[in-house]
């Protein structure tokens, strides 16, 4: 689902994701998480819940840095694509997030 709305050169999406988890394990207690094929974006927590909070806001600060591109968009939510890259084992959790992403015509 995506809501958009223009601003001059940029247009800002409420875009829905899918966020990839690694549990914790016996050596390391924390969450980590990252969204497969937007470079850069990732991050982890203590519980579940501050690992999804915090990619939340790692997605939205990238977007402030640098708009998203529209093939980094397609990508956010695309199952296949990650099990491609070899997410297989991980836990997806989808959420959403208003980014900044290039505008296109």
């Amino acid at each position: 689902m995506t809501v958009e709305i223009n601003h001059r050169n940029k247009t800002e999406r409420l875009n829905t994701f899918a966020a990839a988890y690694r549990e914790p394990n016996a050596g390391d207690p924390n969450w980590y998480v990252e969204i497969p094929g937007i470079e850069g974006c990732f991050s982890s927590g203590k519980t579940l819940e501050e690992a999804q909070e915090n990619i939340k806001e790692a997605l939205i600060s990238l977007s402030l840095k640098r708009p998203l591109t529209l093939a980094e968009i397609m990508r956010m939510d695309n199952m296949e694509y990650m099990y491609q890259k070899g997410y297989q084992g991980f836990q997806f959790i989808i959420g959403t997030a208003v980014v900044q992403s290039e505008a296109y015509i």
